[in-house]
């Protein structure tokens, strides 16, 4: 082949190198992944990390479950004066606890236990319960009514006032 054959032989190949990428158009086009939610801060500064939300409203209790340093659900939305009973679940292998100090709430649970907690939903706000073994990890959780702010377990009282 002569000189004048190699030139566009060469541009095919390099056009071809250029676009092929080795990459599939649905790859180039998916979205990209995101990131698994870390620790959030509420309004009270209070860690709470994602174990998703329950709407509870109309319920008499919820099953939540602690594990991983996270109440699931994290979040509970019900009426305002509405009593719930939390069933919580240790489902790890380290020494869990519930507390929400405003409505005398301290329960310890072992490795496999079941506590029961009752707790009234605030005429506005949300209450901040906490695992007091894990809550500067985040093992943090509120119960409140829909678009609440939240009332810290770290107050005098129990509630945000901010």
């Amino acid at each position: 082949m002569t000189r004048a054959h190699l030139r566009p032989l060469l541009a095919v190949l390099l056009l071809a190198t250029a676009c092929g990428g080795g990459t599939s158009s649905a790859a180039r086009n998916a979205p990209a992944p995101t990131a698994t939610p870390g620790p959030t801060e509420d309004s009270s500064g209070q860690k709470v990390n994602d174990g998703g939300t329950k709407d509870a409203t109309g319920l008499t209790s919820v099953d939540v479950s602690a594990k991983n340093f996270v109440f699931t659900p994290a979040v509970i939305i019900a009426k305002p004066g509405q009593v719930l009973k939390l069933v919580v679940h240790n489902t790890s292998t380290t020494l869990h606890n519930v507390s929400q100090p405003s409505q005398h709430v301290n329960s310890d649970l072992a490795p496999g236990a079941t506590s029961t907690v009752t707790l009234t939903v605030p005429a506005s706000g949300r209450l901040v319960f906490t695992c007091k073994y894990h809550a500067s990890r985040g093992m943090a959780g509120t119960v409140g009514s829909a678009g609440a702010t939240t009332q810290s377990p770290s107050s005098n009282d129990g509630y945000y006032h901010g």
